[in-house]
């Protein structure tokens, strides 16, 4: 079976696309490497290109709420350069709610702990070793 999350890093381009790693031929070294983390759950996108920053700088933060999560601490971060503000909370039998504030709207899912924390590895290490 498919796991219910999905979660991939876009390269933005400098004509404002997105691309996949592979695809975007665009050098992920550097300080600042633009594009977006599209995180889905059961076909919802709960972080999508809308919300692009500093990819570098958040999967790191990211990473460390990925600890927090395994350690059964809820968690939250900011994004590097936008006010948009992302944070999982342990819920009871396995579970984790994942919001995204962006100021007047708010993203909000319910989704299995541990496919969230498998799809966030995955994609986190296909960023940093890609």
């Amino acid at each position: 079976m498919d796991s219910p999350v999905v979660v991939q890093t876009l390269i933005r381009s400098r004509d404002g696309s997105f691309r996949s790693l592979d695809e975007s031929g665009e050098s992920r070294q550097g300080e600042y490497v633009e594009g977006a983390i599209v995180l889905t759950a059961w076909g919802t996108e709960i972080l999508d290109t809308g919300v692009w920053d500093d990819v570098d700088y958040l999967w790191s933060y990211i990473s460390d709420i990925v600890n927090d999560l395994i350690e059964g601490r809820g968690s939250c971060t900011c994004f590097p350069d936008q006010p948009i503000k992302l944070s999982f909370e342990n819920v009871p039998r396995g579970g984790v709610v994942a919001s995204v504030d962006l100021g007047e709207e708010r993203r909000i899912m319910a989704i299995p702990k541990e496919a969230l924390v498998d799809a966030l590895r995955a994609a986190g290490n296909d960023f940093l070793t890609g």
